[in-house]
């Protein structure tokens, strides 16, 4: 087990029983957020896009993804576009 979980399993908590594997999976998974975020940023800084219009590309696009289905007929007139 690691130092953080190690640590975060030291402190009191009124009596509430803590899981160790769930406390270590918990400190890995905190560890990939800030690994990802890293590398995110790098990424970024390397294709001179700033972190909200990857943000905005990301949602986009993970809206597009599940709407392409279920788009209502309305949307393209509505929008002055032709529907696919």
């Amino acid at each position: 087990m690691g130092r953080l979980a190690r640590r975060a399993l030291a402190r009191p908590l009124d009596g509430i029983e803590c899981d160790d594997v769930v406390e270590a999976i918990v400190v890995r998974i905190g560890r990939l957020v800030k690994h990802f975020k890293t590398q995110t940023a790098a990424v970024l800084v390397e294709i001179s896009l700033q972190e909200h219009e990857y943000e905005t590309l990301h949602l986009v696009m993970i809206r597009d993804t599940l709407v392409t289905r279920r788009r209502p007929r309305w949307l393209p007139t509505w929008a002055s576009a032709t529907p696919a």
